[in-house]
């Protein structure tokens, strides 16, 4: 076996044991995100790596980040969107992996906002960027920060594809066992209460009628418990009511029906 196999074959085990791992049902995004910086990208000494979505106003949002060089950022703070010249919304655009060396284009590392580039912190590695699709149509986007610097060749980006493409089903998985027969019956009408919902939303209110809190929530689905807070709050207010058992009834009266017409 020469050294092209021997490379291919540990990639491709490397691929299988992250797929063991992440689609495992107590495993919460953070964890995944540990998995793959410490089991995966071991060469590469990961900073940090992350996931973002685009929110409906088009900017990107943290749903959960791993390592040193993110948990020294304010997230909260981000601020950049699909439209923008830097390699996590080209990646989302393009559907593709985006590389860029850090010590060749230093801005890069701006989209982050301010970062204080100090002796020991990231300086000359790599921001790798791979949307996460499902269906082909990116829905987030997986941020690799890397301190050592990684030469880009085609079996190493599709490496980070494939990676990639495994934190996608664990990510959309969840979301693709919810029942949407309201949809695809014919003769359910929903009501004006809940016509206003996205399908985060519904998904979001189906889990609270299920009983879970926003930190299972959180962890089943991949965002971060503040985004679930967020997306309960704007819940709430389409609905018109005060509180997850009223928001539970009505998911009930609403979107259960569909179930038994």
């Amino acid at each position: 076996m020469d050294q092209f196999e021997e490379d291919l074959s540990l990639k491709l085990k490397l691929l299988a044991d992250f797929a063991r791992f992440s689609m495992k049902p107590d495993r919460n995004t953070y964890d995944v995100l540990a998995y793959l910086a410490h089991n995966v990208l071991v060469e590469a000494k990961i900073e940090g790596v992350g996931v973002v979505f685009p929110e409906e106003t088009g900017s990107f949002t943290f749903t959960e980040s791993y390592g040193r060089f993110f948990a020294e950022l304010d997230l909260n703070a981000l601020n950049f969107g699909i439209f923008d010249d830097n390699p996590a919304a080209t990646a989302f655009r393009l559907k593709r992996v985006e590389w860029v060396d850090i010590t060749q284009h230093p801005q890069s590392i701006t989209m982050f906002g301010e970062v204080d580039q100090q002796p020991g912190k990231v300086v000359q590695g790599n921001i790798i960027c791979a949307p996460l699709a499902d269906d082909g149509i990116p829905h987030a986007v997986l941020i690799v920060v890397t301190k050592n610097q990684l030469e880009k060749n085609p079996v190493l980006v599709a490496f980070i594809s494939s990676l990639a493409e495994i934190l996608a089903l664990r990510i959309h998985s969840k979301v693709s066992l919810v029942d949407y027969q309201r949809s695809r019956n014919q003769n359910y009408s929903i009501s004006r209460s809940t016509e206003s919902l996205t399908d985060r939303q519904i998904l979001i209110l189906k889990l609270i009628s299920d009983g879970m809190t926003n930190q299972v929530i959180s962890d089943s689905l991949g965002y971060s418990e503040s985004t679930i807070r967020q997306e309960t709050i704007k819940i709430y207010s389409k609905l018109n009511c005060k509180g997850r058992t009223e928001a539970s009834k009505i998911y009930a009266e609403q979107f259960s029906k569909s179930t038994t017409n």
